[in-house]
């Protein structure tokens, strides 16, 4: 047994020591999937079960690993009185043990048969405290020492597996990163106007507010986004919003498409090549003409 499920099992039988012995319980399944022939870990697996069938096939087996220990020898004596005090309970309501009255003895029982309590009752205790284990565990003596179970209860969050809390860890580490890669992804491309790029005359902007700002009267912009109808003249044409979202409550750029004109708005997001013609008296808008579309 490792140095970290060996500090497991101490934490487990602290718990079960404290009168937490369902999540002592769990800890202790855990190890015995891995060290299933530990006759320590299976009377400990024995001393906190819901059921005494488990507690039995436990010691059995524990004793057919070591068939000589007074360990073994105490946990048998330990059990015979957990199914003494069944059949007291069953032979009272006249009817045979089922899984739901062996849960309610199990969940009746305050601290049911300590290590302590055992211990000043029968002058034994049914499993060892303290020893040198020999399967896997030769020359490491496990020192149980008191600890605050509901301490430990908080923290493992009812004995989760380390491998849950690490996996959850990695999740919300990696929803981190991906909201930063995508706020970064946003800001570059909301907050940054390029220059001409390519061989193209005209100046990318893929931001409204920026584009108001910079541009003068005769340059030719273009920009990617989505059009959205203003209003309408009959001798003069029509006249669209740059929209980059539902939301904005500013939309600076209008772009004009003549009378006559065979250019129409995309229905979805399209590169639009305007060319700067004016600017509103409040300096709000600024005017823009169409020259070419290409969608996407």
């Amino acid at each position: 047994m490792n140095a970290n499920d060996l500090a497991t099992f101490n934490q487990a039988v602290a718990l079960a020591k404290g009168g937490y012995k369902e999540v002592a319980y769990s800890q202790l399944k855990a190890l015995l999937n891995r060290y299933s022939r530990e006759p320590n870990l299976l009377l400990w697996v024995a001393f906190t079960s819901p059921t005494l069938e488990e507690s039995e096939a436990a010691i059995r087996t524990a004793a057919s690993l070591e068939p000589q220990s007074s360990t073994v020898a105490s946990a048998r004596q330990w059990l015979e009185k957990q199914q003494n005090k069944q059949r007291q309970l069953t032979a009272g309501v006249g009817s045979t043990p089922t899984p739901r009255t062996q849960a309610a003895i199990y969940a009746s029982q305050n601290q049911p048969q300590s290590i302590e309590s055992y211990a000043a009752d029968s002058g034994s205790s049914p499993i060892a405290v303290e020893g040198d284990y020999t399967r896997g565990m030769k020359n490491i003596r496990a020192n149980f020492k008191t600890v605050d179970p509901q301490t430990v209860v908080e923290t493992e969050k009812k004995a989760r597996p380390k491998s849950f809390r690490f996996i959850m860890l990695g999740g919300i580490i990696a929803v981190l990163l991906l909201a930063i890669i995508a706020f970064s992804f946003i800001n570059s491309r909301t907050n940054v106007a390029s220059g001409p790029v390519d061989n193209s005359p005209y100046k990318l902007y893929t931001d409204p507010q920026l584009l108001k700002q910079e541009a003068k009267n005769g340059d030719l912009v273009r920009f990617t986004g989505t059009l959205q109808l203003a209003y309408k003249y009959a001798d003069k044409g029509d006249y669209y919003n740059w929209v980059k979202s539902v939301y904005e409550t500013s939309r600076p750029v209008i772009v004009k498409f003549p009378v006559g004109s065979k250019l129409k708005p995309a229905e979805g997001t399209a590169t639009y090549y305007v060319k700067v013609v004016g600017r509103s008296d409040d300096n709000v808008y600024i005017y823009t003409t169409i020259d070419d579309i290409k969608s996407e």
